[in-house]
């Protein structure tokens, strides 16, 4: 089904979604879905395709992110930056600095929609180990605060996932869940 739908969509609409392939595949494992867009630029001899159109993308400023993702910084990133001297200068609780960071956000016309929470499973909202400005994207670049390492830009999926590996591999299978607003 992934297959054919890929094969569908053609490889111009397929470069351009792949930000977003993973969620529209929701239920599906993402290794699945990268596997199957592997064979299908393979079989389908989109590889040329593709270099094209990369070769033709400007070049992004990127900022490197806690796991070695790149959180993609566009035209919204010197706001992210002053968004996140914000958080940084609160002096409140994190999750006020971070509310506080998402007004600046809003006010500049980045739409955030609260502060939101990733706890781990079973100690609730309430016991955060990162809260982030929500933007209504999983993986789009926004102001975050892991009580570990401090306030970043970043995006919450790529987070998420980082800890989740970083567990995995410890062999912790205790597993986090989203919180809840603040």
């Amino acid at each position: 089904m992934v297959y054919e739908d890929l094969v569908a969509l053609g490889p111009q609409a397929v470069y351009s979604q792949l930000p977003y392939l993973m969620d529209d595949y929701a239920g599906v494992n993402s290794s699945t879905v990268s596997g199957i867009l592997e064979q299908v630029i393979e079989n389908e001899g989109w590889s040329d395709t593709f270099q094209k159109y990369q070769d033709e993308e400007p070049e992004d400023d990127y900022m490197e992110g806690r796991y070695g993702k790149k959180a993609q910084f566009d035209e919204n990133g010197k706001i992210l930056e002053e968004a996140l001297q914000v958080a940084e200068q609160h002096g409140g609780r994190p999750e006020e600095a971070v509310a506080a960071a998402g007004e600046y956000l809003d006010q500049k016309g980045i739409m955030t929609f609260g502060v939101e929470s990733v706890a781990p499973f079973g100690y609730g909202s309430y016991d955060p180990i990162l809260d982030y400005a929500n933007t209504g994207e999983t993986y789009d670049a926004t102001i975050c605060y892991d009580n570990q390492e401090g306030f970043f830009i970043g995006s919450w999926g790529d987070w998420l996932e980082g800890v989740e590996q970083e567990r995995a591999e410890e062999g912790d299978d205790e597993g986090l869940v989203e919180g809840e607003d603040w």
